[in-house]
């Protein structure tokens, strides 16, 4: 096998280089890559050859960290430019991702028009189609509901719901875009930090700083892993749900890591609770 990966690496540069590069982000912290790109073969397989020298590899969500088959592609610097994290990213009824100016020439209107109701608080798909519609989460607050429906399916709402309501009463003046989904994967993105520092102590050769690259993980048994594995994709299906001004308000608060509800109203730390 690692004969196998000499050939390759020297058939394809400029591709093992991008792909060193992004195995040195996550050893420094800040990129993960996923256990389905951990050989150069997965990661040529999945993005296949470098169109032209100027490009490099890109992540289809600046929000995301991971390195993923269908999350990375080759980008040329305009297309980079457009995904970068201070450009704003608007998703359709279908699911699709394009910047405000793209969906402002998709639909013929003027892009400041679209950045006016989006500073408004409008979700994705108003800004896009120019009539705000009242959202259940709007609905609820009107009415003085607790909007308990808005919780991830499989939680249990009694551990989130009261830290919620304690950590928007410290907040003073709570911004509209304070709401569960942006609360719950604040607290599970610090989750999954913890989950990544067990997984390297107890398998370093996949996820540790000396993890071997061109070996694919053989730990997909383990319970630590498949238990990490859900929950990642827990929170990434809520990740897609959040609106842009929500990321916004998320990035802000990953300042500060915690990884259990409680934690939000507290300076102690205690074991995380996804």
């Amino acid at each position: 096998m690692k004969n196998t990966v000499v050939v390759l690496k020297r058939l394809f540069p400029n591709e093992a280089r991008s792909y060193a590069a992004i195995l040195q982000r996550t050893r420094t912290g800040s990129a993960k890559v996923s256990y389905k790109l951990r050989s150069f073969k997965a990661f040529l397989l999945a993005v296949g050859r470098q169109p032209s020298p100027e490009y490099t590899i890109d992540r289809s969500d600046t929000y995301d960290p991971e390195y993923a088959p269908g999350k990375i592609r080759w980008a040329s610097p305009k297309e980079q430019a457009n995904n970068r994290k201070t450009t704003i990213r608007l998703r359709g009824e279908n699911g699709e991702i394009w910047p405000l100016t793209t969906w402002a020439k998709k639909t013929g209107q003027n892009p400041a028009t679209l950045r006016k109701r989006h500073s408004r608080g409008w979700s994705d798909i108003d800004v896009i189609k120019g009539k705000r519609r009242i959202s259940d989460r709007d609905r609820h607050q009107r009415a003085g509901l607790k909007g308990e429906s808005e919780w991830p399916d499989g939680l249990k709402i009694s551990e989130w719901e009261t830290p919620y309501q304690d950590w928007i009463r410290t907040r003073g003046k709570a911004l509209k875009e304070d709401t569960r989904l942006v609360f719950f994967a604040w607290v599970a993105m610090g989750a999954m930090a913890w989950f990544e520092r067990e997984l390297a102590k107890q398998f370093p050769s996949s996820f540790g700083p000396e993890a071997t690259p061109d070996d694919d993980p053989e730990i997909d048994d383990m319970p630590l892993y498949q238990d990490y594995c859900r929950r990642r994709a827990l929170l990434q299906a809520v990740l897609r749900q959040l609106s842009a001004s929500e990321r916004a308000n998320l990035q802000t608060l990953r300042k500060r890591i915690i990884s259990n509800p409680k934690d939000a109203v507290s300076k102690s730390t205690t074991r995380r609770s996804i």
